[in-house]
């Protein structure tokens, strides 16, 4: 809570396994540049949904939390919550 708006809207942040956006949407409405990535495409459709209903934006892309489409170092953060115990090792 520390950081002012300006800050909080310069620091990008992940979301792995954002689903239907149960949780990416408090990101986004903190004001955070949030982004979300999500092997199921019906589940980015419906985060979308969430997103539009809080009235606040994310970058949504489809794709898988093992193999992200990003550069290294992108990301200010990158957080899950749930996700990555699906996973096999």
């Amino acid at each position: 809570f520390h950081l002012s708006k300006k800050e909080r809207g310069e620091c990008r942040i992940l979301e792995v396994g954002c689903g239907s956006g149960a949780n990416i949407w408090m990101l986004a409405k903190e004001g955070f540049d949030t982004w979300g990535i999500d092997l199921s495409s019906a589940g980015i459709d419906l985060c979308k949904q969430v997103i539009a209903s809080w009235n606040v934006n994310a970058q949504l892309d489809v794709g898988s939390m093992t193999e992200l489409p990003y550069p290294d170092g992108y990301f200010d953060a990158i957080v899950d919550v749930v996700s990555m115990q699906h996973l096999t090792l």
